[in-house]
């Protein structure tokens, strides 16, 4: 997958964000709300976690409910603008183009990495790490199998090692991982990873 697919699929989220916004729902299910309280606790209240591709926000407002900030972004303009409309403070920013600032205590990147190829995701990896803080904490989400649904522009990871080698590379140590199949019967690998 090239920055150009990158592209389209932002070009997706762009005109489907309300759509999309309707199948999250207002909480994150079980599975994923285990992992936010996790990344809270590691984080500690006060401090801030750097959330890229927050879409609707609902994992931003989950965080915030433990008395984490979140600097809410995303790289579809619709999902920034929803957001706003909320009156969440939100900002556009391209994950693969774009400076992440920081240092942060945390980072969240939630169904996120599936649209950043394999060639791309360790410069991703290195860009989250710089911005975290020492024993910042990372919590990311990657595809563990490829859907017959899906389009040619999804990355995914068949083995926890293959992604695992990565983070590690990055300079992050894992702390935690699990492996989970959603209700659309797509598999997910998730990561605690922690900056030394």
């Amino acid at each position: 997958m090239t920055h150009a697919a990158n592209q389209k699929a932002l070009q997706w989220y762009e005109r489907s964000a309300d759509y999309y916004a309707g199948l999250l729902g207002p909480t994150p299910p079980a599975k994923l709300a285990a992992p936010l309280r996790k990344l809270a606790e590691l984080v500690g209240p006060g401090n801030t976690v750097l959330e890229v591709g927050s879409g609707p926000g609902r994992d931003a407002d989950y965080l915030e409910s433990f008395g984490v900030r979140v600097r809410r972004t995303d790289a579809t303009a619709a999902f920034v603008e929803m957001q706003r409309a909320r009156g969440k403070d939100a900002e556009q920013l391209d994950i693969i183009t774009d400076d992440f600032g920081g240092p942060y205590r945390g980072a969240l990147a939630y169904s996120v990495l599936l649209h950043i190829s394999a060639e791309l995701t360790d410069q991703v990896l290195a860009k989250v790490a710089d911005a975290l803080a020492p024993g910042g904490a990372f919590l990311t989400s990657v595809r563990a199998s490829h859907s017959a649904s899906d389009g040619p522009d999804i990355s995914w990871w068949e083995h926890r090692d293959d992604f695992a080698v990565r983070v590690q590379r990055a300079g992050l140590r894992i702390e935690w991982d699990d492996h989970f199949v959603d209700s659309d019967d797509d598999a997910w690998w998730l990561f605690i990873a922690v900056k030394d």
